[in-house]
């Protein structure tokens, strides 16, 4: 896990970038929030690219089968890039479990007339 990224941020002097290095390790022990791009990465290196729900590794898929990294708590519910917050699932897994899931996490299943509907609760 001493795996380091090195993001180039430029704030309006393209001849002098800022540049911030973030750390595995540190990302995981303090829970910071990060860039997409390194929180993407980081989940993947920490699950060593291996889907946490099935168990198969980048290794045993097809090709056409990739590992992705997985907020447990939507963005759209207000899910932030934080270590906590991802999981690595294979493409598979991760399909199934946006199926599994409603779109917030306050609504409740009814059923009417044989069908399933996802609504808030009365």
């Amino acid at each position: 896990m001493g795996i380091d990224y090195t993001i180039v941020v430029s704030h309006g002097n393209r001849y002098n970038p800022t540049r911030i290095t973030y750390s595995l390790r540190e990302a995981i022990e303090t829970d910071m929030e990060l860039p997409y791009e390194v929180w993407k990465e980081f989940i993947l290196e920490r699950d060593n690219y291996t889907c946490v729900e099935c168990g198969k590794s980048q290794d045993q898929m097809s090709a056409h089968i990739q590992i992705i990294s997985h907020h447990k708590l939507f963005a759209r519910d207000g899910g932030k890039y934080i270590m906590s917050n991802g999981e690595a699932r294979c493409w598979k897994c991760h399909r199934r479990k946006h199926s599994e899931t409603p779109a917030l996490p306050e609504l409740v299943l009814y059923q009417y007339n044989g069908r399933d509907y996802w609504m808030k609760p009365r």
